[in-house]
């Protein structure tokens, strides 16, 4: 099962679709009464294939139905993959919602998440096949004429003359997107909103089942759309099994209050003898008044969902918090008000959960058209390296254990399989271990080599920071730590010229590098990225271009989002590059800005430490610059490795001092250093041949007496400055 995860082969766990629930539950859901030996042997009507509950509670207006629907599908597209032939169609029932709203909502999110993954992480894939529909033509009616007005009065949208022969491309390009309140595919436009003037082709169908029916008649799909779609019955009651007779609505649904409503469907459930579903809906309660509510004995309707269903999901509103539920699953839902911003938000708690592990704690989330998101809090984004720490280990300093050299290993390109000799990635560890531990003690040993202070090795490899471990038999003996790097200084003082360096000289190397921008105009964008070395000719155009292709930007826009916010879009980015990211740098430019632009992210005392340690777990490089009065400057240069502070003469501009109060490649911070330089810019140059791939010192603007020595940086942090005074 390539999704799901399996326990000895009998135990499922299976994703709910939202990538953050998922994550609080550790990967998703156990189902801890399901068992791939009682599927084997048919055995139906035993507690071995009950199924869980998942009760969702809160006041209205806080998604509660949403949540419950777009749990379903992800829940039934996982659950399909190992058991589709043997379950009925999954069940959506409301008590007080219309049956066409309630797929509206279904489908629009499906929709809109398929667009959004053909414009993101499907992009290479749609490339690949060129000008083509399939996709459209699969999703949309492109049979028939465009809606488009070519002509339409002060329309500013123009329509390409090929759109018809390509339109998976040009949603590809963002030139084309899915508007879910017209359910129609849209022409961009400057302007905000979408009519008729800029629709394209509306959608084949209304219905989840309506595509699942063109899937049951044969009809061609792209493969990446696999599962997507499956029968589902809304407000009716259909074949028991995955078959193709038409659902029957429940009889007399309109007429019927709630409580027969209710009453019917329980009726239906009772009468299924045994047969499963794969996934049940029941919400709506709301509607009950205090009388009838009392009446609803939960704890039997629960017994019947777990009779009925593998996963059932019941949506309470906030009047059930005082019923007793024996719910496997319980999620509380929230709506907050920070009244400093005047803002409000939406959280979420998983209050219970019985044979399921799961994180504690409330939990931001946000309705999109992609449906909800889930952002895990901070605390457990921090907890996750905890898993990979063994404290009751006794070795010594100098053993190294198969854990580490696996994880040093790996990191390094090796594999589990054999290698040349013959041996398996443990059979090696098993030949090394006793020369590794003499191999690690001489490296204790060893002398910091890096202590001429007048030569342009030493500049470049305090500034630029690029030097390596050794390495053992070619797997290095720690592993490799990819430094923080904190740049400080005053405004202007060059600190984004440096990291500008910093980020060329790995380009030059072949390494991917974010720029995440805090509220930047993206209309200028590119004016932060300029090249930064001087005296470029035509022979430099291939490697500049080079370098280029390996910077990649991540915008955020000043307001009211959260850290946990920040973190999941930031893992969603990084989901886009070889092995998600791993490896490649991170440069956070101006952290000085979430003081005034982000004030939850301020607010949010464990914002830094938790940057450095997600940066650290995916083995990630990073480079933040901060002006020296922010509030985060203090815990920034507390937890980095490395530390530059710039400082820039008033009386002659051209004049920058560097002070290295930190550096991870000296022993003990034996030395700080203090480095005078005449003009940073023009300092370093494009490599000659033989001069390996990184930046090298102009060594003719390179003056010997530049570096010094220092015992302490206390002056840098003791300048004050007062922009508005002249003290």
């Amino acid at each position: 099962m390539a999704q799901s995860e399996t326990n000895n082969g009998n135990y499922r766990k299976v994703k709910t679709g939202i990538p953050g629930l998922d994550t609080l539950f550790f990967g998703g859901l156990h189902l801890h009464h399901y068992s791939t030996n009682v599927e084997e042997a048919g055995i139906v009507a035993s507690r071995n294939q009950e199924g869980i509950v998942i009760a969702l509670r809160g006041p209205r207006g806080v998604n509660k139905t949403m949540l419950a629907v777009q749990m379903m599908h992800g829940l039934t597209k996982n659950i399909h993959e190992f058991r589709k032939d043997k379950l009925g169609i999954p069940i959506v029932y409301s008590l007080n919602k219309r049956a066409d709203n309630l797929e509206n909502m279904l489908l629009n999110f499906v929709l809109s998440r398929i667009i959004e993954n053909m414009s993101g992480l499907w992009r290479e894939h749609i490339a690949e096949h060129g000008n083509s529909s399939v996709f459209c033509d699969f999703l949309f009616d492109t049979s028939l004429p465009f809606v488009f007005q070519k002509d339409g009065a002060g329309d500013d949208s123009v329509l390409p003359d090929n759109i018809s022969t390509g339109l998976d491309s040009f949603i590809r390009n963002n030139i084309i997107t899915y508007n879910p309140r017209t359910g129609a595919l849209h022409l961009r436009r400057s302007r905000p909103g979408d009519d008729t003037r800029n629709m394209l082709c509306r959608r084949r169908h209304d219905t989840l089942s309506g595509y699942a029916d063109d899937l049951r008649l044969g009809c061609q799909y792209p493969a990446l759309l696999k599962g997507e779609f499956f029968k589902v019955n809304v407000n009716t009651f259909g074949d028991e099994n995955y078959g193709t007779k038409e659902r029957q609505p429940v009889y007399g649904y309109f007429e019927s209050n709630n409580v027969q409503k209710l009453s019917n469907f329980i009726d239906y459930l009772n009468g299924l003898q045994g047969k499963f579903l794969s996934c049940i809906v029941l919400e709506g309660f709301s509607d009950l008044s205090n009388d009838d509510l009392s009446k609803v004995e939960i704890n039997s309707l629960e017994q019947t969902l777990r009779k009925s269903a593998l996963i059932s999901i019941i949506v309470f509103d906030k009047r059930t918090k005082n019923i007793e539920t024996n719910a496997d699953i319980v999620i509380d839902m929230r709506r907050s008000f920070s009244a400093q911003e005047e803002y409000t938000y939406n959280e979420l708690q998983i209050t219970k959960s019985i044979f399921q592990e799961s994180v504690l704690g409330w939990h931001q989330y946000k309705n999109k058209s992609t449906g909800i998101e889930v952002y895990p809090s901070i605390h457990k984004l921090l907890h996750e390296r905890n898993f990979y720490v063994n404290n009751r280990r006794l070795d010594s300093l100098l053993e190294i254990d198969y854990p580490q050299y696996m994880e040093i290993a790996l990191q390094n390109g090796a594999t589990f399989e054999n290698d040349i000799t013959g041996l398996s990635l443990y059979e090696r560890y098993i030949k090394e271990k006793t020369d590794l531990k003499e191999e690690i003690l001489e490296d204790l040993c060893r002398e910091d080599p890096m202590t001429d202070c007048g030569n342009a090795q030493l500049l470049t490899e305090r500034l630029l920071m690029s030097r390596i471990m050794p390495a053992f038999n070619g797997v290095p003996l720690q592993t490799q730590v990819s430094p923080v790097t904190a740049i400080i200084g005053n405004p202007n003082t060059l600190k984004g010229y440096l990291a500008s360096l910093r980020t060329i000289d790995r380009c030059l190397s072949g390494k991917n590098t974010l720029s995440i921008l805090l509220d930047r105009d993206e209309r200028v964008i590119r004016n932060f990225f300029r090249f930064p070395i001087k005296g470029l000719g035509k022979e430099h155009q291939k490697l500049i271009r080079n370098c280029y292709s390996h910077i990649f930007v991540h915008l955020l826009r000043m307001g009211c989002i959260s850290a946990e916010e920040l973190f999941y879009n930031l893992k969603e980015r990084l989901a886009y590059f070889p092995n998600s990211g791993r490896g490649m740098r991170i440069v956070m430019d101006n952290l000085h800005n979430i003081d005034v632009c982000f004030p939850f992210i301020k607010s949010q005392s464990l914002f830094v430490p938790t940057l450095i340690n997600f940066c650290r777990e995916k083995d990630m490089e990073l480079d933040v610059i901060c002006d020296k009065s922010s509030s985060m400057a203090g815990t920034l240069c507390l937890l980095a490795d490395n530390v530059l502070c710039l400082d820039r003469d008033s009386n002659n501009p051209d004049h920058i001092t560097i002070y290295v109060e930190k550096s991870s490649m000296l022993n003990f911070g034996k030395w700080q250093y203090r480095i005078d330089l005449e003009n940073l810019i023009g300092l370093f140059r494009l490599p000659g041949t033989g001069e390996g791939k990184g930046l090298v010192v102009d060594g003719t603007k390179l003056n010997c007496e530049a570096v010094h020595r220092i015992g302490s940086t206390k002056n840098f942090w003791r300048q004050k400055y007062n922009v508005f005074s002249d003290k």
